[in-house]
């Protein structure tokens, strides 16, 4: 999978439905991140931003010239657009709009001024999935029923949960649902030794030993 703007990603953000690497691999504003694998691809909105849509702002963010606060406006304003009409992602959408869109995310992406945005205190907090072509539950759907996939992150207990509700009400349509579900899992930081690379290396050193 792919991490942007980090070198050593958490491992957790490699596990189940790659649900936390692509809400974390942006963070572009304090109020929204775009973020992209090479298994699915998703755009969340931080819930306590209250926002429908994707905003543009700077705010606690290294100080940007216009031309690219620009560029990172126009990049979102192009995402709301193309994913305005998916439902979240859930829509019947052909091999080629679900391209586009991840070009338009992996370009947006590009222009994040951060250099490790999962470590980033902005990553705290709940996130609502706008968009994500990741298959369900994660896609805020449960067997016939849809609804709203909610992500909180609490970097310093080194814990995610994922959350599912359907037939919601409030901003987020999170509230006094009639189904949910929720994910809960942990992460440590992957000292960057495969799981098979390092039964390589132990088996080698036996072997030299003997």
């Amino acid at each position: 999978a792919r991490f942007a703007g980090s070198a050593a990603a958490p491992s957790a953000y490699l596990l189940t439905l790659s649900i936390i690497i692509v809400v974390a691999a942006l963070w572009i504003s304090p109020s929204a991140a775009f973020t992209s694998s090479s298994s699915c691809h998703r755009c969340v909105v931080k819930t306590n931003a209250r926002a429908s849509s994707i905003s543009v702002a700077t705010a606690a963010l290294p100080k940007l010239d216009q031309d690219t606060t620009s560029a990172i406006e126009n990049a979102k304003q192009q995402i709301n657009q193309a994913i305005s009409t998916t439902d979240k992602g859930r829509s019947n959408l052909s091999s080629t709009q679900r391209s586009q869109i991840a070009s338009q995310l992996a370009h947006l992406e590009s222009l994040c001024p951060l250099s490790e945005p999962a470590r980033n205190p902005l990553m705290e907090g709940p996130w609502i999935v706008l968009y994500t072509d990741a298959p369900p539950p994660s896609n805020g759907q449960l067997g016939p029923f849809k609804g709203v996939a909610k992500q909180v992150i609490d970097l310093q207990k080194g814990t995610y949960r994922n959350e599912l509700y359907v037939g919601g009400s409030g901003t987020d349509e999170d509230e006094n649902a009639w189904l949910g579900a929720v994910l809960e899992a942990t992460w440590k930081e992957w000292d960057g030794v495969y799981l098979d690379q390092d039964a390589s290396v132990t088996t080698a050193t036996a072997t030299s030993s003997s």
